[in-house]
């Protein structure tokens, strides 16, 4: 959404599991939307890594880190892509020098985010530590 020049985005903390957890309403209901007129800005490619933009980082002209959060069997090749998923990798396995954090681990066992502080843990020992610049993938 910010690619496309939204300024305002939010996420549920927590998603569709804490909010059936609360025990909060659900519907079938179709919603009715009014029509709008609807302008996305340029895209800001400020806030995208291209393949160029890795092999920077791979051949060091250009500090760096790269995370996987992918599942430990992607990472490693053991699959192509979860079970039931359709879209799958072309290769098995994982950029060289890449640190594999799933991105469940930055979550609660109740689907809400990690604190900050738990987060900096988890990312710093796995070697990421945000002084250079970070490509997730």
């Amino acid at each position: 959404m910010k690619y496309y020049g939204h300024k305002d985005i939010r996420l549920v903390n927590g998603g569709r599991k804490k909010w059936i957890d609360e025990g909060r309403p659900l519907t079938t209901d179709a919603p009715r939307v009014a029509a709008a007129i609807y302008r996305a800005s340029r895209p800001d490619e400020s806030i995208r890594a291209r393949k160029e933009d890795v092999f920077a980082i791979l051949e060091r002209r250009r500090p760096g880190e790269l995370v996987d959060v992918r599942s430990v069997d992607e990472f490693t090749g053991k699959i192509l892509a979860p079970p039931g998923l359709s879209e799958t990798a072309q290769r098995a396995g994982h950029i060289p020098g890449a640190a594999n954090i799933p991105w469940a681990q930055a979550a609660n066992e109740d689907g809400t985010f990690k604190s900050a502080d738990a987060l900096k843990q988890l990312y710093e020992g796995k070697g990421i530590t945000g002084a250079k610049e970070v490509i997730a993938y």
